[in-house]
Order: structure tokens, then C-alpha cells, then sequence
């Protein structure tokens, strides 16, 4: 048996993680997902899986993890807590069960841990052969980094068929109609963001997004076998082409299924694309995050977003006016070169005023240190060419400056501006925390009700109990 444990981060399920499950469900090997991590009691669980005999071996996530932390100075695999997060990997060291990472921080990790397999890039072109290097002995080529084995995916071997990713749950993952559902909408990104750190940018149109007929396979699936009509597309942009919103209009129109979803989207190509806009309705558009970044043009025009601020401020509000119930974040970067304080407080202000954002989320920059992996933002690359002098490195990622900001500074500035901000406005929520209020709402639960199941992650601890039923099942 293999186990593969995520975390809770936004308590959605992870999509990485449920496509490797799939991949090594097709060839028979029995696979648990153990998810929402943090609500587990460690102890009980390690009771639980030491009477199972056979685990081959074992897989987290860290596409959300963080590691080197300012505040507990570790390198951390889950959100556990610091003390749990050891007492189970030492556990599972001491019964000698294989390690296995994944997931987009992968990459980044692979220096500051020891003893692990560690696979960058998509998992899904390898597990089927790293599996069959662990439990048989197959060879496949590792590279070896700090004691680590790392396999370099996308590199060594073939990409996977685009219209073959799909996502199949079985009864004991415990899936339920009240969830959003990740889907896989595409792969990598025809825009190259000169900060972006995503490896899969500049892809050519067409090249990288999934046919109708499998999307369409993968929300029948979720639709007829678990009442789902909720989902989270996993997309870096999902208009970034009219013909992709109309290929989700029309598989929305031919299956008669009412879904809607969430995405990341591009609130310049709206504002330049008025069909896109008429198109929001008919593919189930409901929930956005814009990555703004910066309402100074000059500073956008540097990092590849220079589009009018303006005519951005007047798409949000043609979008509130037209489109009143669809939850809308938008993100900005504290630290651009020629942006200033005085320009996020000000764009800050204009969202609260206007009341065109749901959910403001304000980031300092962060450039990693190309030295410790494989691909890298411009920035990193070359980042005297953008303003940016690097003055010390922990490995991880630079401690910069530039003509208006340091790396401290903008961290202060966007710990301040989020402050401002809920003292602004006490009810912005993200789309996950205002899902699940509205369908408690739904249900007939009150204010008090609904505030002590987000408080307790009801959802999470029902899920728990049933998931020790069912691994107690494994127990000979």
C-alpha cells in the first residue's frame, strides 16, 4: 500500500496528489490519501498505521508547505505542528518505509532535507516508474543531491498525454457533494510574468490545455457520482483565450449541469476582450483571483502587466455592476521597482471604496535563489536588469533592494496594509470561507451554529473518523 498525505490548507483537496493516486490505482497498487493533515491526532494515527504491514512507501505534498521559517528557523513538510511533524517522520523512518516529496516547492527543498526521493516537476510522467524502483528494484535515473534521490521528471521522462489527466476518486477517499472539486483545466501558461517563478510559461496557444472531451469526462464523473456542481479549475489563467471559455461554455451547455468554479484570471484580458466578459455567465464563472499586482503603470510595464490602471478600475466595476454575486480577490506586491507605499495605500483605498474586491491579498516579492534550482523567475535570473541589487542570500531566496524598497521593508508594508485592511473592512473573506458559510446558510444552520463548524472543521473531523475505519480495514 502506498499513503500519500496532504495538507489542509483552504480544507480543499489537493489535486497533485489524487492524480498520482489515480496513475497508481491504473496499475493496481492500493493507494490512501490521507488528507487534512492537521486535524489528525498524530499518535492515534501512527498507532493506526503501524499494524499495517505493508506500506511501501510513503509521499507528502509541498506545494503548500513552508521551510525555513522566520519563525521557527526549520524546514517544514506539513502544517502539522513542529513537534508532530517530527514524532511522524521519525516513525516512519524507524519502520525504514521510503520518503517521497512532491509538489511545486520540491524543487526549492531538495538542499535543505537529507534521505528523501524528491521529484521536481509533474509527479504523474514518473510515479508509475518510481514505484516500481522502490518495491521491484526497476532503474531509473536519479540524481543524487544531499543524500537525496531526485528525479527530474518532465526531463527524464515523457509528458503525459494532455487528454489522459484525469482525476478519479474511489469510495474510500470520502468524497462528498458538499466540496469543491480541483479539475485540471490545463498546463503551464502562455504568459512569461517577469517575477514568476512557475516553470511552464511562454507555452504556445494550444499547446498546453486539456480537450473537451476529458474536462468534460472529469465533471460528469464528480457530477453523477457525487451530486458535485462546485469546482476548482486548475488553470494559471483560465482566460487567457476566448476559444477556452468558449470550450467550457459549451461543455457547460451540452451536459446541462449548472457547474461553477473558481480560477485565477487576467483582469487586462477582460478589459481588452469585451466577448469574455459576455462569456463569464455561460461557463460557470463564479469566483476569481486577479493578480493585479500594481495599479502604477509604470511599475506593471516592467513586470509584464502594463495595462491602463484606469481602464482596469473600470472593468472591475463594469464586473461588480454586471456580475454582482461572482467573488472576486485581487492580489498586489508590496516591493516592485517604482512602486511606493503611498501607491498600494491608495489602490487599497479605490477596492474598499468601490467595493469591487471580495478578498484583498497584499505579498512583499520574493525572488528565489536560481543557484538552488532549476528554473527561475527574470528577476532571478538577471536582476540588475530590473532594479533589483542583491545584497545576501539564505540559499533559499535573495534579500534584495531597489530604488524605493528593500526586502523588509516590503514585508512590513504588506503586513501593515493587510491590518489596514481588516480594520477597513471586518467582512472580507476568501471564496473558500465564504462557500462554506453560504452552504451552512443553505442547510438552515444559524450564525452561531455556522461560526463553531468553521471553528472546528466538522467537515475535516467526520472525514477523520472514517478514514481510521477504513485503514483499520488494512490490519491483518
Amino acid at each position: 500500500m502506498v499513503l500519500l498525505f496532504t495538507e489542509t490548507t483552504f480544507h480543499t483537496r489537493r489535486v497533485g496528489c489524487y492524480r498520482i493516486a489515480t496513475i497508481l490505482r491504473s496499475i493496481d497498487v492500493e493507494v490512501e490519501v490521507i488528507d487534512f493533515l492537521s486535524e489528525w491526532n498524530v499518535d492515534e494515527l501512527i498507532k493506526l498505521i503501524d499494524k499495517i504491514n505493508s506500506i511501501e512507501w510513503v509521499g507528502f505534498s509541498l506545494t503548500y508547505s513552508y521551510f525555513l521559517s522566520e519563525v521557527e528557523n526549520a524546514t517544514r513538510f506539513t502544517d502539522l505542528s513542529k513537534e508532530d511533524e517530527k514524532k511522524l517522520l521519525d516513525y516512519l523512518k524507524s519502520r525504514s518505509i521510503p520518503i517521497v516529496l512532491g509538489g511545486s516547492n520540491a524543487d526549492s527543498i531538495k538542499n535543505f532535507v537529507s534521505g528523501y526521493y524528491v521529484v521536481i516537476g509533474y509527479a504523474d510522467n514518473a510515479l508509475a516508474a518510481l514505484h516500481r524502483h522502490i518495491v521491484e528494484g526497476l532503474k531509473i535515473n536519479l540524481t543524487y543531491i544531499n543524500n537525496n534521490k531526485v528525479i527530474y521528471s518532465d526531463i527524464n521522462f515523457p509528458e503525459v498525454d494532455l487528454s489522459k489527466i484525469e482525476t478519479v476518486f474511489t469510495e474510500n477517499d470520502l468524497i462528498n457533494d458538499i466540496e469543491m472539486i480541483p479539475i485540471e483545466i490545463s498546463r503551464g501558461c502562455i504568459f512569461k510574468c517577469k517575477f514568476c517563478e512557475f516553470p511552464y510559461i511562454g507555452k504556445k496557444p494550444g499547446t498546453y490545455i486539456r480537450t473537451k472531451e476529458s474536462i468534460a469526462e472529469d465533471i460528469k464523473r464528480a457530477y453523477y457520482t457525487y451530486g458535485i456542481e462546485n469546482f476548482l479549475f486548475v488553470d494559471d489563467t483560465f482566460n487567457d483565450s476566448i476559444e477556452k471559455m468558449q470550450k467550457i461554455a459549451d461543455i457547460r451547455r451540452e451536459l446541462c449541469i449548472p457547474f461553477k468554479f473558481w480560477s485565477y484570471g487576467r483582469l487586462d484580458l477582460l478589459s481588452a476582450h469585451p466577448k469574455m466578459i459576455d462569456l463569464i455567465e455561460d461557463t460557470g464563472w463564479s469566483a476569481v483571483t486577479f493578480g493585479v499586482e500594481t495599479l502604477n503603470k509604470k511599475s506593471g510595464s516592467k513586470i509584464g502587466k502594463g495595462a491602463d490602471p484606469e481602464r482596469l478600475k473600470n472593468t472591475l466595476l463594469m464586473l461588480r455592476k454586471r456580475y454582482p454575486k461572482m467573488h472576486i480577490q485581487i492580489n498586489l506586491i508590496t516591493g516592485l521597482v517604482d512602486s511606493t507605499k503611498e501607491d498600494i495605500r491608495k489602490s487599497v483605498d479605490w477596492f474598499l471604496e468601490n467595493s469591487v474586491a471580495d478578498y484583498i491579498k497584499i505579498a512583499p516579492l520574493h525572488i528565489q535563489d536560481i543557484s538552488n534550482i532549476s528554473s527561475g523567475s527574470e528577476f532571478a535570473k538577471n536582476p540588475n536588469k530590473f532594479g533589483y541589487q542583491i545584497i545576501s542570500t539564505d540559499r533559499l531566496k535573495y534579500k534584495w533592494k531597489n530604488n524605493n524598497w528593500d526586502l523588509d521593508e516590503a514585508k512590513k508594508i504588506a503586513k501593515e496594509m493587510t491590518e489596514y485592511i481588516n480594520t477597513k473592512n471586518r467582512q472580507m473573506k476568501s471564496y473558500h470561507y465564504d462557500y462554506h458559510v453560504q452552504r451552512y446558510l443553505n442547510s438552515g444552520f444559524n450564525r452561531v451554529q455556522i461560526l463553531s463548524k468553521l471553528e472546528n472543521f466538522s467537515d475535516e473531523i467526520n472525514y477523520i473518523q472514517r478514514k481510521k475505519q477504513i485503514l483499520a480495514g488494512y490490519i491483518k
